[in-house]
């Protein structure tokens, strides 16, 4: 039977550990030392080896080598201390598949292990892994008065989720919401994973489950955005790819990027708009995926885009501000800058940036949080931009 090592954590995680294995059939091992775990890996692998990050990355490094030799299908995960971009990419430089940060809740801890034994060949459990449903106490409501309080009720459940969360994963790279769903691309795994938000009275209750997990065999995905026709992603060798809706995203079609840094990728309804932080310029793509159409950014060194079903959002500079771009007849009109506010630590850039639920969405790179601010707390002071000025900045 499959087994996981739990090394170097307090008894208390240790007991809420083996809860969550025992709930998929899955026993624990637990280890005394980093010494004594070396010892029995020689001896008897296990399947996977989750340990508490030490003070010091050394026992890690340790760890990943005695794994090399002696147990190369066994990964280990990494139980964070508290939420901290350094702290992860400490842990995964030091040879971690995975990093889990506080609170730990069965999901998380369930979706990294499936994650980290699935990519190095070894089946720990098939139990499909999903939020348990909650049972929800039944309320004795008064008399609901017509079709307004019915209304109400509708669009409470159905609100947004929290205005930040964790996605469980310091590998994070694109992001697009479509209305109750989520796609975010894992460059690390190489897959893009679309979420549904669940009903429910509290931002708490109305939490993300997975709806559909694809792996690309082509590529590791920095940039995604779903299409009415395709997925497409730009990958780390800077091919931009439309894909099936299917097992393993097989490719349509594919076509280099238009410069050598890109860093945005979103979809209007009809076209689909990319940026590039080197070039500084915006295109506007094809079906073929071939540029249309460029555009300079208002903002130095563009580092994501957004659609909000009107106009085109664009992140940049350092500090980071926002730009909008409005199409208009034979043209465009910038609109901006708008301050940021504390939607990312200063001087971070996003990896992802998407619009939903009137709120701007950004995850970065080493950090498996989520941050979000009102689209309404941007300040909005115009500033005109059109195709002819478009064409004298293309000119030498």
């Amino acid at each position: 039977m499959a087994r996981v090592m739990l090394l170097g954590m307090p008894e208390a995680e240790q007991k809420k550990l083996q809860t969550i294995f025992g709930s998929v059939n899955v026993s624990c091992e637990v280890m005394p030392s980093f010494d004594a775990a070396f010892e029995r890996i020689s001896n008897d692998p296990p399947a996977l080896v989750v340990a508490q990050k030490p003070e010091s990355a050394d026992p890690l490094k340790s760890l990943q080598n005695v794994l090399r030799a002696k147990a190369p299908a066994t990964p280990f995960v990494v139980i964070l201390p508290h939420l901290s971009a350094a702290s992860a990419m400490e842990a995964l430089r030091a040879g971690a598949y995975d990093c889990v940060a506080p609170p730990l809740t069965r999901l998380d801890i369930l979706a990294a292990a499936k994650r980290a034994t699935s990519r190095h060949g070894r089946i720990l459990f098939v139990a499909k892994v999903t939020r348990p449903k909650r049972k929800i106490v039944p309320l004795i409501f008064g008399v609901i008065v017509g079709f307004l309080v019915s209304g109400l009720f509708f669009r409470h459940v159905n609100g947004p989720p929290a205005p930040s969360f964790s996605l469980g994963s310091a590998h994070l790279s694109g992001l697009q919401w479509e209305g109750r769903q989520l796609w975010v691309g894992d460059w690390y795994d190489s897959t893009v994973t679309c979420y549904r938000v669940r009903q429910g009275f509290t931002p708490r209750q109305r939490r993300l489950w997975t709806n559909e997990i694809y792996k690309l065999l082509d590529g590791q995905p920095i940039l995604v955005c779903n299409t009415s026709d395709t997925l497409v992603t730009v990958g780390t060798d800077l091919k931009m790819r439309s894909h099936q809706r299917t097992n393993n995203l097989p490719t349509v079609q594919s076509a280099s990027v238009p410069g050598t840094n890109p860093t945005g990728l979103t979809f209007d309804g009809h076209y689909l708009w990319s940026c590039d932080s080197e070039t500084g310029l915006l295109y506007r793509h094809g079906d073929d995926l071939k540029v249309l159409d460029t555009v300079r950014s208002l903002l130095e060194k563009p580092a994501g885009l957004a659609w909000d079903g009107e106009s085109l959002w664009v992140i940049g500079s350092m500090p980071l501000k926002l730009a909008r771009l409005v199409p208009v007849e034979k043209g465009y009109v910038w609109q901006g800058p708008f301050a940021v506010g504390n939607l990312l630590p200063e001087r971070v850039v996003p990896s992802g940036l998407a619009i939903g639920f009137d709120r701007l969405w950004a995850i970065s790179g080493g950090n498996p949080r989520l941050v979000s601010i009102p689209m309404a707390d941007l300040e909005k002071k115009p500033i005109l931009w059109n195709a002819a000025q478009n064409e004298r900045e293309k000119k030498p």
